[in-house]
């Protein structure tokens, strides 16, 4: 028997780290990041300094941080986005983007480095969760649209594509406790899921739509749930409720946008196929080998289009801004976080990846916290299963 300060467990004492209930804090905020925005950053940014700070001073002993294959690649490219500031097409814009460069990833960094008990993880889950909802009764009761459109929005100046991006995370999460629970929790995590999928349906997101179906489709091949009668029933069950009080809930105009997948918009609208075809045609011949410098690829674009235009795909903009020395290391980091949950047989958690993969393609997400904040979520459940608890450390 032993004790420590924390929460009682039969007749131990368990210690809740306090980086832990700021990691709560965190992901209960995470959708609403453009909410608490202002000329000097996220608030989401100073919790993130302050997490790194807080389990300096109090898991320093228990911090032990493995230099894997894919630590050393996202060592290299935050290595990378510092040193691209010398060959950098605008080095104000590449020192400007470091910052968040360095500080998403290093707060990955130290996550990665920290221990976790069962109950810490899935008290973070539970939070992060617990912010999906309130962010989707904000944006259904604030009704803020996006421009004329009709998409619903968390404030004036959000991207509704982010918004469901952000919402990816705790949807994936709800349909994972739905499968584990019963009776009362699988119900209220079923309600929790319509909320989230009428909510990415109303940002009129078509890339939210594809990921929604990458991370069903992929757990139901990830987990051979084919095999099994009561999860094709219950995925049976969903699709007939989407159907039948979900999508008729939509407006007809929102319906329309979703389930027409002809791209070719308006260049005005954010055309994603021309800015991709102008970056293959003219921005990749003309560039150097290292790319354009951290955060440049916007910059680029300003003599095709007359403002700074995001590429609109992470990938290709990984390759405009570090070239041949970046792309392979950001896809070779994703790859193993993958195989990784694939190993412990975390199917949803691997299909949540795979999903976000996909989300990433349509938007620029190296510096968004809906990428890293899916990451983090992902490797806490690595160190959980590992077997890593916050009493005496263990090697990770």
């Amino acid at each position: 028997m032993y004790t420590c300060r924390g929460i009682n467990i039969g007749r131990k004492t368990r210690r809740i780290h306090l980086y832990t209930v700021l990691l709560m804090v965190y992901f209960v905020m995470a959708p609403f990041e453009d909410l608490f925005t202002s000329e000097r950053g996220t608030v989401a940014k100073y919790l993130g300094m302050m997490i790194i700070v807080v389990s300096m001073v109090e898991g320093w002993r228990l911090m032990k941080l493995r230099f894997t294959s894919d630590v050393i690649a996202l060592i290299w490219l935050m290595f990378l986005g510092v040193l691209s500031c010398l060959w950098a097409i605008d080095v104000e814009t590449a020192v400007s983007r470091n910052v968040a460069y360095l500080l998403v990833p290093g707060l990955f960094l130290f996550v990665n480095a920290l221990t976790f008990s069962e109950r810490e993880y899935e008290a973070i889950v539970k939070a992060a969760i617990v912010g999906g909802v309130a962010a989707s009764i904000y944006v259904l009761t604030q009704s803020e649209f996006h421009g004329n459109s009709g998409r619903i929005i968390l404030t004036e100046g959000n991207d509704p594509n982010n918004l469901a991006a952000l919402l990816l995370l705790p949807l994936s999460l709800s349909a994972r406790l739905a499968l584990e629970k019963k009776g009362r929790g699988r119900i209220l995590q079923f309600g929790f899921i319509a909320l989230f999928l009428y909510v990415i349906f109303m940002t009129g997101s078509r890339g939210g739509l594809i990921a929604i179906a990458a991370l069903g489709f992929c757990f139901f091949l990830f987990s051979r749930a084919y095999r099994k009668p009561q999860i094709v029933i219950g995925l049976v069950v969903v699709i007939i409720c989407v159907a039948i009080f979900v999508l008729p809930a939509l407006p007809e105009e929102m319906r329309e946008r979703l389930f027409n997948m002809d791209l070719g918009q308006e260049l005005e609208n954010g055309n994603r196929v021309i800015i991709w075809q102008d970056v293959f045609n003219y921005v990749l011949p003309g560039m150097s080998p290292f790319g354009l410098g951290a955060g440049c690829a916007p910059v680029a674009l300003e003599n095709f289009y007359g403002v700074s235009r995001g590429v609109h795909n992470t990938y290709l903009t990984m390759i405009c801004e570090y070239g041949i020395l970046g792309i392979g290391f950001f896809l070779w980091f994703l790859f193993i976080r993958w195989k990784r949950q694939m190993k412990r047989k975390h199917y949803m958690e691997a299909a949540l990846l795979v999903a976000m993969c996909v989300t990433i393609f349509f938007l620029d997400s190296y510096f968004k916290k809906f990428l890293w904040n899916v990451l983090m979520i992902l490797v806490i459940n690595e160190k959980m299963d590992a077997g890593e608890k916050t009493k005496p450390a263990q090697s990770p």
